[in-house]
């Protein structure tokens, strides 16, 4: 909820957020100023924090408007949020003008002289001086009349748009929308801008680079309509049409990129450790382990959806392999390069490891082993140690020394339904 603009609307001793929740004027830290509104008032405000044990929520007060809250429809999303909300505090106020607007037409007559006077005479430290006076007449001599003070004049408010240009990258994606630092020149400092969106999570900034594909731009549009009383920047409204074209159905096609990615092997080029398991593969480093916590509850997820990739080259050949692995005994492991899995498999008299890559013109690659689980561990561990003498010293290295529990089998691609057939075979047969 952390950035997002709700409205509130003030009636009587009430307020309602967004025609969601409707909570006492006393939950949103305003009685001592406003306890009663005789007139409809509503606050746009934006969330500077969001607490969820407690269901407090910090905001800024973005704009006072004099009128009820306009019709609203919410997401399912942010219904939930809105109902979780228990009070609410504003780290500022302007408490003349929400005084005056809770009064309606009327002069208010919430800022009274008695507690304006008393406050005055406690600064001057004359507070003995209402002990004197108490039981006298407010007509006697030594009373005198107490006038409003009078405020400037505000300055108008003016607005101005303007059309700007943002790099994706320069983009922070937020809940509920993406961030951004604009300098403006007349203040002389960056300011934060937003741009809303329900669809987006903070989660997304892990894998922002990939919205660049998904919208087809290495840069948005955003049109600033900016309100400033005198020099000062009152309110900050921006819009995007990029932005505003991201729907829920588009982050599978960010997935899809961050997959492919993977299948292209962009990922852990300074990383030396070869074999993987789902969760080691996930957690490898901060960037992955937040893109796929994005995309996936289950690190075992990803490991499916390379797995289902249609027009891998060994698309069947995989399919088929994960549906002999044996879950119960081991987790499928991954290899980043070549991108590849291996699979243990349940014989009747031994088990098998089976090294299969993913688009690579490799053999099928078989390893046997006992079935105690001491042999497969070292089994396993031998089989790292062949890869990592295939990455550096190639595969012909360990083919010329390899003993007899080692076999391979030769994919044959002239006739793609024929060949899987072949391979199949030989592969049973193996498998024993």
């Amino acid at each position: 909820m952390k950035g997002r603009t709700l409205l509130i609307g003030f009636k009587e001793n009430r307020g309602n957020i967004l025609h969601v929740k409707t909570l006492e004027v006393v939950c949103f830290g305003i009685e001592h100023i406003v306890p009663f509104f005789e007139a409809d008032v509503t606050l746009d405000v934006r969330v500077v924090d969001f607490q969820h044990e407690t269901g407090l929520v910090v905001a800024d007060i973005i704009r006072y408007v004099s009128e009820p809250i306009p019709a609203y429809t919410v997401s399912e999303e942010l219904k939930n949020q809105i109902l979780s909300i228990q009070s609410m505090k504003f780290r500022d106020i302007n408490t003349l003008k929400i005084m005056k607007l809770a009064a309606g037409k009327r002069e208010s007559k919430l800022i009274t002289p008695v507690v304006l006077t008393q406050q005055v005479m406690e600064d001057m430290f004359l507070s003995d001086i209402i002990e004197v006076s108490e039981g006298k007449s407010e007509e006697n001599e030594y009373s005198s009349p107490v006038e409003e003070p009078v405020l400037p004049a505000p300055f108008p408010v003016k607005y101005h748009k303007q059309k700007i240009t943002i790099p994706i990258k320069e983009l922070r994606f937020i809940f509920g929308g993406v961030a951004f630092d604009y300098y403006f020149k007349q203040q002389g400092r960056s300011i934060e801008v937003k741009i809303f969106n329900d669809v987006i999570r903070e989660e997304f900034d892990a894998v922002k680079n990939y919205f660049r594909n998904l919208l087809k731009t290495k840069q948005i549009q955003v049109f600033l309509e900016i309100a400033y009383r005198g020099d000062e920047i009152e309110t900050i409204e921006a819009q995007s049409p990029e932005i505003s074209k991201i729907k829920r159905e588009d982050i599978e096609s960010v997935r899809f990129e961050f997959v492919n990615d993977i299948r292209k092997a962009k990922f852990f080029s300074d990383i030396d450790k070869n074999l993987f398991t789902p969760e080691e593969f996930c957690n490898s480093f901060d960037e992955m382990k937040k893109a796929t916590s994005l995309f996936y509850n289950d690190p075992s997820a990803l490991f499916s959806d390379l797995l289902g990739i249609k027009d891998a080259k060994h698309y069947k050949h995989l399919s088929y392999l994960s549906s002999l692995h044996a879950h119960d005994m081991m987790k499928l492991r991954f290899v980043l390069k070549p991108v590849s899995f291996i699979f243990l498999v349940k014989g009747n008299t031994r088990f098998h490891f089976v090294w299969e890559t993913l688009d690579t013109e490799e053999a099928t690659w078989v390893w046997h082993s006992g079935k105690s689980r001491e042999e497969l561990k070292r089994t396993l561990a031998k089989i790292e140690d062949v890869i990592n003498v295939v990455k550096v010293q190639g595969k012909l290295a360990y083919i010329n020394t390899s003993d007899d529990m080692f076999r391979r089998i030769i994919h044959d691609y002239s006739d793609i339904v024929e060949g899987f057939v072949k391979w199949k075979y030989e592969l049973d047969s193996v498998l024993v």
